[in-house]
Parts: C-alpha cells; structure tokens; sequence
C-alpha cells in the first residue's frame, strides 16, 4: 500500500473523493485517517474548513441541498447564493463555489459586515422578486437603510453604494430633483422631474430616488441693499407669497435678513439704496403706485432728504440733481411741458399752460416740478 492510498485528515480539515466506478465525489471530514480503493482518488484537499469570524460574512455559489448521505451524489442549487455568517467552521461540498476564495486561502472571501454610520445610509437593490421583512419587493427596487447599524446582506440584496449625508450651513440649502415620483421628507408628494429646496441646517440624507443638484447660496440683506427677483414659472418664493410667471418684485431686509430663491424664481440683479441729499432731488419714471403697481409713462419727484429702492421697472431721468439755490441777483428761465398747477411761487396757485415761460427770481432755492423744464439761467 502507498503512500498516496493514504489520506490523513486533521481536525478541521476536510477533502474530496472521486469514486471512478460512478463519477461520484464524497466529502470526507477530518479528524481522521482513510485508506483509498483502487477505484477513489482524492480531487481536493486537505484543506481548512471556513471559519467566518463574529462580524464577517461569505458568500456561498451553487449551495448543496442538505442533508447528503455519504457516498450518494451531492445536489447543489445552480446558480444560486447562500450568505453565511458567523458559525461553527464548515467545510464545501463538492459542487459549491466559496466566492472570492480558493483551494489555498479564503482571506480574500471572508468579508467584514457593512457598518452604516450615524447619519449615513446604504443604498440597495433587489436582484430578485423576495419578500423582506413582511414588505414585498421588486427585481430592481431599490431602498435605503439609514444608519447607525450593521447591515447582514442578503442573497437577494445587492449593495449599491454607500450615500453621505450633506451637510448644510447656515444661510445654505439643498436643492433635490425627483428622480421618479415619491415623497420627500416633509410628507409631499413630488413627481418626476420636480426640484425642491431642504433648508433646514444639520445633515441630510437624500432619498434613494432624490438627486442632489447642488447647494444654493442664501444673500445677507442690509438695510442699503435689496435683491431684484423675477419668476420664472408659477411659484411660491422664499417669503411664501405667490408669484406668477414673468412677475418682478423687491425683496428687502424689512421682509427677510437672508433670502435664498425658491425653485422657479431668479435674481435679477441686487439693488442699492438710492439716497437724495440735502438740497436734491429726482425724479422718477414709472413710479409705482400705494398698491404696489407700476404706473407705465408717469413721473414722480422726489426731493430730499429721502432714500429708496427703485422698485423694478422704476428709473432716475437723470440722476440725482442739485437744487437751484439763487441769489438776489439771480434768476432762471423755465418754460411748462404740459398743462399744471404751479404751487412753488409761494403766492396763489398760478394755472401754467403747455409752452408757457416765466422767470423765477432769487433769492429761492428752486427745484422744478416734473411739468416744468429748466431753460437758461440769468
């Protein structure tokens, strides 16, 4: 008898044995001594059994079904996976694929169990219609599980990815786009396509069907400074009121210290205060009326000390002006634009007509009114 007749099994080792008479292969599991017919040899081993260690797991391709009687053809499940976790250690029966792993070393196929952090999520996917947990799923659901915890997979779970939270500053927020309709975080539902802003500080983890379009930029409002808005579509803006499409507006520091644009409206541009000084004046196009609406083709002086933001659509004729301050021995000439009541003479009101000239005589400080056109000064 030789040597090679002889298998010699450790504690913990196993090996497999090719009957040549019925292309049969057996498991043998050590500790244990075996002399083999002249019909056997051995296909594998001695090789250690896998020990999966508390917090690992490994993954198992073609398992056998069991129980297998000894010396009778072992059935394995093609083409299907069995996930094992910590047990006792275990040997492969002839058939089954240890994934990741060889003949020689298993180091590569024991993986360690996916930790989720606190505020971080695991994002999955269904490879096969299983029902998990009392919840049926689809081939191709996916879903998320939000951490902290210890993820055990799944045969019929694949792991996607991993998914950080974003973490939102003050005075920022997150805009999301719907990848298929669902419901976000606050209870709404939003269909395919929808965008929406997640402004409350902290970190956020987006949804599995959420997309992160980036993060949105607030502005800081002063009381000399004011932001031109315009919609784009029919929305709601940041201060809740609704706007229509096309409509313009002002927001100012009265209404809000940081103001971040909702979906659908756009900042035009920012706006500084205007000042008028002592001893000036403007006057201003398309003023807007006590309603808040524009008044197309009319005008409004306005003399100092003042200072406002032009509402959109408002403009300067021409800028801050100097009032006319005149001696006693100085004069000018104005002339009326269109028909008016003039009340800047101090006397009774004078009934001025278009084209009318007269002169206004120091020492006055003089400052026209929007009907009147300064000619020449004497």
């Amino acid at each position: 008898m030789s040597d090679n007749q002889i298998v010699r099994l450790l504690p913990l080792q196993y090996s497999h044995i090719l009957d040549l008479s019925t292309n049969i292969t057996y498991l043998r599991v050590g500790p244990g001594t075996f002399v083999l017919r002249d019909n056997e040899k051995v296909v594998l081993g001695p090789v250690q059994m896998v020990k999966v260690p508390p917090g690992y797991y490994c993954t198992i391709e073609n398992p056998a079904i069991l129980p297998v009687k000894e010396g009778e053809q072992c059935q394995v499940s093609f083409g299907q996976l069995d996930i094992r976790f910590n047990q006792d250690p275990f040997p492969l029966y002839p058939g089954e694929i240890l994934v990741g792993g060889n003949n020689t070393s298993y180091k590569n196929a024991i993986k360690k169990l996916p930790v989720i952090a606190s505020n971080h999520g695991l994002k999955l996917r269904a490879l096969v219609d299983f029902e998990d947990e009392g919840e049926k799923r689809i081939a191709g659901d996916e879903w998320q599980l939000k951490g902290p915890l210890t993820y055990h997979p799944k045969a019929e779970v694949e792991i996607v990815t991993f998914v950080k939270p974003h973490v939102i500053s003050h005075n920022q927020a997150l805009r999301l786009r719907a990848k298929q309709d669902l419901v976000d975080h606050k209870g709404n539902l939003r269909v395919t396509g929808d965008e929406w802003l997640v402004r409350d500080p902290g970190a956020y983890l987006h949804g599995v069907y959420e997309e992160v379009v980036g993060v949105e930029e607030g502005y800081v409002l002063t009381e000399s400074s004011a932001l031109h808005m315009k919609a784009e579509i029919n929305c709601i803006d940041a201060c809740g009121n609704k706007r229509i499409a096309g409509e313009e507006w002002l927001v100012t520091a009265t209404d809000i210290e940081h103001y971040i644009p909702e979906v659908g409206e756009i900042l035009r541009s920012p706006v500084p205060k205007t000042v008028v000084g002592r001893h000036e004046f403007c006057i201003v196009l398309n003023p807007y009326d006590e309603s808040g609406k524009p008044q197309i083709g009319k005008k409004v002086l306005r003399k100092g000390i003042i200072s406002f933001f032009l509402q959109p659509g408002e403009q300067l004729e021409a800028g801050i002006q100097k009032s006319f301050i005149l001696d006693e021995d100085e004069a000018i000439v104005v002339q009326a634009q269109e028909g008016f009541t003039d009340k800047t003479t101090g006397k009774d009101d004078i009934k001025r007509s278009p084209g009318d000239k007269w002169l206004i005589k120091g020492p006055i400080e003089y400052v026209p009114p929007v009907e009147v056109l300064v000619k020449d000064k004497r």
